[in-house]
């Protein structure tokens, strides 16, 4: 801190780290603020939770939950605290800058099972520029084991124990969706190596962020089994961008399905993301909303029929190991270990990898998404659907998508050489 430079404090949410460090209190009720010695504080400004100091430098609390705001940036030094709960890209995004000018990063929190914080931890662990610092409460002496056994004796589940006060990344998700279904994957060599198929089409399911992140899963299916050959995120990118990752990858596409809230008009622009995407050669099959619950279960029915690519489909199945349910409100006469839980999903970064799953797990189950030639198909009345135009019929120019010339512009008015999917 002695080099005048930009620093932040980074939370995985801003409206968390207000409470915590702004406005916190440590266990002797000091404010963690006053850990900073005033005479070294010039000023402290409230609103955007910015400290002076007096040799120039600034130290500035962020959230990753709006990351785009502080790319860009000049920092020195950044601190990520409880990094298994931050949008993995988060560091990505920044970690260019401190390489540029020789800054520093710390990144404490406890583990939530093998996500992005596990391979960082391993990665610190077999180089030679890291310092790693592993305590457990055996290493601490925080809580006693009588605290610890009065916790079990209350409730507290056995994984949590194992997680909080041994930092265990080996134990499941407390409030999980679905972690189960993917350690048993994981232990019967479901997620592998696994080599997609040059003569089988290439399905691709969307949940897509409007400002927000956009999840895409590839599949491709050999009669029951589901096939998860590759998956991909961003956010922050017009939908010209994924019509280029599509483009790049040398899948042979049928279908792109997209949720029905991309037929909603943007407030700007007035048009649909339907209509923008068929501008640069995705036309997209609308799946009309069903409900969650039902979503949740056909994932679940589907997942043991699935095998992943351990490599390229990583972010998505870190993205349904830590998909989350919301924790319910609790008296205070209530505590943490006797956590009840909704049964919709915590705020979080895995959701969008999670929510396009589940729409390929609709799409397969109620619809027969890859299941056309099988006999034992569902029961779905296949002239509501349309037939995907294969990204691969459009032609390129000048790096740009164009349709046929027997493809109506989408701006001439609707599409009229496919009929729409309908769903009930």
């Amino acid at each position: 801190m002695q080099r005048p430079a930009l620093y932040y404090y980074v939370a995985p949410y801003y409206n968390q780290v207000r409470q915590i460090i702004w406005e916190g209190f440590d266990k002797d009720g000091r404010r963690f603020l006053d850990y900073i010695p005033n005479e070294i504080v010039k000023n402290k400004t409230k609103l955007d939770m910015r400290i002076d100091l007096a040799n120039g430098s600034q130290i500035k609390l962020q959230g990753s939950d709006a990351i785009d705001r502080i790319v860009g940036t000049n920092p020195f030094g950044i601190v990520f605290t409880e990094f298994s709960l931050h949008k993995p890209a988060a560091w990505e995004y920044l970690r260019p800058i401190l390489a540029e000018n020789g800054g520093w990063a710390v990144f404490n929190g406890t583990p939530r099972g093998l996500n992005h914080f596990f391979d960082l931890y391993q990665q610190a662990n077999s180089g030679t520029n890291w310092y790693v610092q592993y305590l457990t409460r055996d290493d601490t002496g925080i809580p006693t084991l009588e605290a610890i056994e009065e916790d079990r004796r209350s409730g507290m589940p056995q994984e949590l124990i194992n997680q909080e006060y041994y930092c265990s990344f080996l134990s499941g998700v407390v409030g999980s969706f679905y972690s189960e279904y993917i350690e048993a994957l994981r232990n019967n060599g479901n997620i592998t190596t696994l080599p997609w198929d040059p003569s089988n089409m290439t399905y691709t399911v969307w949940d897509i962020g409007m400002g927000d992140y956009t999840a895409i899963w590839f599949a491709q299916f050999e009669g029951k089994r589901i096939n998860l050959i590759d998956y991909y995120e961003n956010s922050g990118k017009d939908i010209a961008h994924y019509a280029k990752v599509l483009k790049d990858k040398p899948y042979v596409y049928a279908e792109h399905i997209a949720p029905w809230d991309a037929n909603k008009r943007d407030a700007g622009t007035g048009l649909t993301l339907t209509s923008q995407a068929a501008d640069v050669g995705i036309i997209f099959n609308i799946q009309q909303r069903k409900s969650f619950e039902l979503g949740i279960e056909l994932v679940r029915e589907i997942l043991p029929f699935c095998w992943f690519d351990a490599v390229r489909c990583d972010r998505g199945i870190q993205a349904l190991t830590h998909y989350k349910k919301k924790p319910l409100p609790q008296s205070k006469e209530e505590t943490v270990e006797k956590q009840d839980f909704s049964h919709l999903p915590a705020k979080g970064w895995a959701n969008h990898g999670a929510d396009a799953f589940r729409y390929l797990a609709i799409a397969r189950k109620v619809y027969g998404l890859g299941l056309e030639h099988m006999d034992h198909r569902p029961n779905v009345n296949r002239s509501m659907m349309r037939n995907i135009t294969h990204l691969n019929e459009w032609r390129q120019k000048d790096g740009m998508f164009r349709p046929p010339k027997t493809i109506r512009s989408i701006k001439d008015g609707p599409l009229q050489h496919r009929r729409p999917m309908v769903v009930h």
